[in-house]
């Protein structure tokens, strides 16, 4: 397992999905640790789709291909690459014969990550090495200690512009509504945190003002920012629970299965269309508050 660290922060990285294990300053955890019970991941890599398939599967050129949740990235095995820096790694994967299965394109992608002081940048990078257009898109799904359902009134969420909060409807089967949209807050400024915001499954932002979303505990002063400024799509999604105690911030290129939306990847909301041998870039960073008492 990949460790990144400083004088305070240490970051561990799973070559299991090039998944985000672990941010810890001065031994505080940040990131949520797992648990079979609530949700069993930590930060997966979703690639190359974001959200729900329908009917589970995608088509290409006419033929249909399984497509797990959030896509299948998350469960490959990603190889560590060679780096000088002590505060930068870089892990990446590469289509084979079993994401043939799934996904017929010949990809490579890249995860980077690099520590500076308390921020940690994140940066992707997506290879076509086939001889055809290369339709995909990518996300991140970070999930970050939040005892917000025991402590009401502590946690909040801040956005760097004032913004009117609407969210979009996400049925009890996991469509989305193109329709249908409902104001998640009232008024400008921080969004207080309470188990009520997610009885409709996530949060689904679009054409926020903000680059950058916090998740702020007033109380003690512990605090993530996220910079969202590359991404068209923002969701936030905590189980419907009472003993779930994270947040999920997830910057996204593309969103789940919508109304009216086919299986056809090329007209799946929000993808990226690749040329062949072409590549493109993006990523986004966060930075670490520790508590008052740290």
């Amino acid at each position: 397992m990949p460790i990144l660290q400083n004088e305070t922060c240490t970051v561990q990285i799973d070559t299991c999905g090039a998944e985000l294990r672990s941010v810890t300053i001065q031994g505080e955890e940040f990131l949520w640790q797992r648990s079979n019970d609530s949700w069993d991941s930590t930060a997966p890599l979703l690639f190359p789709v974001v959200g729900r398939c329908r009917d589970e599967a995608l088509t290409v050129n006419g033929k249909a291909y399984p497509m797990p949740l959030h896509g299948f990235a998350r469960s490959r095995t990603f190889s560590v690459m060679p780096d000088t820096e002590v505060c930068s790694v870089t892990l990446t994967d590469r289509a084979d014969a079993k994401t043939s299965v799934h996904y017929p394109y010949n990809y490579e992608i890249m995860v980077t990550y690099t520590l500076t002081g308390h921020s940690l940048r994140v940066d992707y990078k997506v290879i076509n090495h086939g001889d055809e257009p290369m339709y995909y898109a990518l996300g991140g799904h970070p999930g970050f200690c939040c005892d917000f359902g025991r402590v009401p009134g502590d946690w909040m969420l801040r956005f760097s512009q004032p913004e009117l909060l609407y969210s979009r409807r996400v049925y009890d089967t996991g469509i989305i509504s193109n329709t249908q949209w409902f104001r998640v807050f009232d008024q400008h400024g921080d969004l207080p945190l309470t188990r009520e915001l997610f009885c409709h499954n996530a949060l689904i932002f679009e054409r926020l003002r903000s680059q950058t979303l916090s998740l702020i505990n007033t109380r003690t002063g512990k605090a993530v920012a996220m910079d969202i400024s590359a991404f068209p799509y923002v969701g936030v999604w905590s189980p419907y629970r009472d003993d779930a105690s994270f947040v999920c911030l997830e910057p996204w290129q593309s969103m789940g299965m919508s109304e009216h939306e086919g299986s056809e990847l090329s007209q799946k909301r929000g993808m990226h269309c690749l040329a062949p041998k072409a590549w493109e870039e993006t990523g986004f960073s966060m930075t670490f508050q520790p508590s008052s008492n740290h």
